[in-house]
């Protein structure tokens, strides 16, 4: 990840937060509040469009995604509650803005989904509601923090791996493992190469083109290593 990308993931988290930390803005209850902000998820990982066309968009995202949640089932009996559906969508909070017209996108169903609201959207809504603020300063993050917790934990973790493997044969594994291990329907070659392209970009590994060096694998590469990993044939 670039000196960019890496200032633009932080721009995120620092207008972000849980309803927990902005409760303590308020003095009322903060549901009162948030039931009508949009809410996100802070997400790493691959996204797909959903259905699935011949084509489909499939790509590394990190950042907010847009959750919207809608009832799925209406029951009225006592004790029942309504199953509710979540759809998700990139926008200007997700490092793929360009995905904004594409939903909805089909997500990790693994992912611990922590609910995050957009501090600026909280505080213009609270003006309009004219709800009193405690401070004008943004909640403090805490060492509970999820995000920071997952990513000092992702931090440790490719500090251990790089140790021991190549960054190829690593990136190869985690093909295997992200995109084939315990999955019912594998991937096409294609959709691997694709991957494999995408990530090796992200992670800085580079290739030779005669006398110019370009970012990712090459295609020859990303096909030999799609070719080794069990997949489905073209």
């Amino acid at each position: 990840m670039d000196n960019k990308e890496m200032n633009m993931e932080n721009d995120f988290k620092n207008d972000f937060f849980t309803k927990e930390q902005l409760q303590s803005l308020i003095n009322i209850p903060i549901h009162d509040v948030i039931n009508d902000l949009d809410a996100y998820i802070y997400y790493e990982g691959i996204v797909s469009e959903i259905p699935f066309d011949e084509d489909p968009v499939k790509v590394y995202v990190v950042g907010f995604i847009k959750q919207t949640r809608k009832p799925v089932t209406h029951l009225n009996r006592p004790g029942y509650k309504p199953v509710f559906e979540a759809s998700y969508e990139c926008g200007d909070y997700c490092s793929r803005p360009e995905l904004k017209d594409i939903k909805p996108l089909f997500i990790n169903d693994s992912y611990d989904r922590q609910v995050y609201f957009n501090y600026s959207e909280f505080i213009e809504f609270c003006s309009k509601l004219g709800v009193p603020l405690k401070s004008n300063d943004k909640p403090i993050d805490t060492q509970s923090d999820p995000i920071e917790n997952n990513e000092k934990q992702h931090s440790n973790n490719e500090v251990n791996i790089s140790n021991r493997y190549p960054p190829e044969l690593q990136l190869a594994i985690d093909a295997y493992e992200q995109l084939c291990t315990d999955k019912n329907n594998l991937p096409l070659n294609k959709e691997i190469e694709a991957w494999l392209k995408t990530e090796s970009k992200i992670r800085g590994i580079t290739h030779l083109d005669g006398s110019s060096t370009l970012k990712g694998l090459s295609n020859v590469k990303a096909e030999r290593i799609a070719s080794m990993i069990k997949s489905k044939p073209k």
